[in-house]
């Protein structure tokens, strides 16, 4: 490698300390703020002071000591962050998995809560309405000659070859009858890394090494790792997000698919002119229910039968009154015989 004297070379410096602000999400605590009153959440080129508050565990110390010197969260002129945060209620949260862009300011990646407690899970940066973004960014400065230090193109946003950072899916296609399909991106040559997601807030996701082109499967996560047994009907939307070299990230994008895996389309025939559109529902004949579990039904079958039963007693009662006033009649004219009246 040759080596260029009398040349100036810009080198990222130590800069004063930068405001936070915003939220990060973990789906087991809640929101996590790195901006509330008493926070006072500072990052300098080397590390990150102050606190976070969660309304459900309360403080969160990022600047923690600990005996082993790993306590405290330690940040480089790259924005590259490492070490741990502590509550008294959650634990310690690992923060190697977190970079700060030194263009926006903006947080992005995901912090790990202790997995003995397990309380924390994956505090995540990247959600698509998390938004922790400090002031703070590493200076440069002019030096006469030498070498080293990082190039300016350190410091660049992931680029696109065309327009701006796209996603397709099977080239643009609207519809799918397989779940694995082919995801096409459009990055330039600074684009290093991708994670891709399916939850839009990249918890289910991980980097992995850029490709223009990949297959995927729209029911896995961790990079394809983990894969469902079943995938269904319906639409899918697939995020993706581009890292340079440098941990420079890009914003969210996105674009969606509709899976029907059967083929299945539904053809819906116009009525003919002039004929009435009829449910078919209602010109089925439903079967001739047993008249017996009808109570109209069941009083309709045995009304004969009461009439006639009726009608018998009826006839007897006449005749039972005929012949007691028979009897009562010859009783009265016996009695008078007898006492000569």
């Amino acid at each position: 490698m040759a080596l260029l004297l009398g040349l100036p070379f810009f080198a990222p410096v130590a800069s004063a300390a930068g405001n936070t602000t915003g939220y990060a999400w973990s789906s087991k605590i809640g929101w996590v703020n790195f901006g509330c009153d008493g926070c006072n959440a500072q990052v300098t080129s080397s590390v990150l002071t102050g606190y976070a508050w969660n309304d459900n565990y309360g403080w969160i110390k990022l600047d923690v000591s600990s005996p082993d010197g790993t306590g405290g969260i330690k940040n480089t002129t790259s924005g590259v962050l490492s070490g741990y945060a502590w509550g008294d209620n959650v634990g310690w949260i690992d923060f190697a998995g977190v970079t700060i862009s030194t263009s926006s300011g903006e947080f992005s990646g995901t912090a790990t809560g202790d997995s003995r407690s397990d309380i924390v899970g994956t505090l995540n940066f990247d959600c698509a309405t998390c938004n922790v973004q400090t002031t703070w960014r590493p200076t440069t400065t002019t030096s006469g000659g030498g070498g080293g230090g990082l190039p300016s193109e350190a410091y660049d946003l992931p680029k696109a070859l065309l327009d701006e950072l796209a996603i397709k899916i099977n080239n643009g296609a609207s519809t799918t009858s397989d779940r694995i399909v082919t995801l096409n991106f459009n990055a330039s040559s600074n684009v290093k890394k991708v994670a891709i997601s399916m939850t839009g807030d990249f918890s289910d996701a991980s980097q992995q090494d850029y490709q223009s082109q990949m297959q995927w499967d729209l029911c896995s996560k961790m990079s394809g790792l983990i894969k469902q047994s079943t995938c269904p009907n319906g639409t899918y939307t697939v995020y993706a997000k581009f890292f340079t070299f440098y941990g420079q990230s890009s914003k969210v994008i996105s674009t969606s698919v509709i899976l029907n895996s059967k083929g299945e389309t539904i053809n819906i025939k116009p009525a003919a002119e002039g004929n009435e559109i009829t449910n078919p529902i209602q010109n089925q004949q439903p079967n001739q229910p047993n008249k017996f579990n009808q109570p109209s039904s069941f009083l309709s079958g045995i009304k004969p039968l009461l009439s006639k039963i009726f009608g018998i007693e009826k006839s007897a009662v006449n005749h039972v009154k005929q012949g007691a006033k028979s009897f009562f009649n010859f009783f009265w004219w016996l009695f008078g015989k007898c006492f000569n009246f």
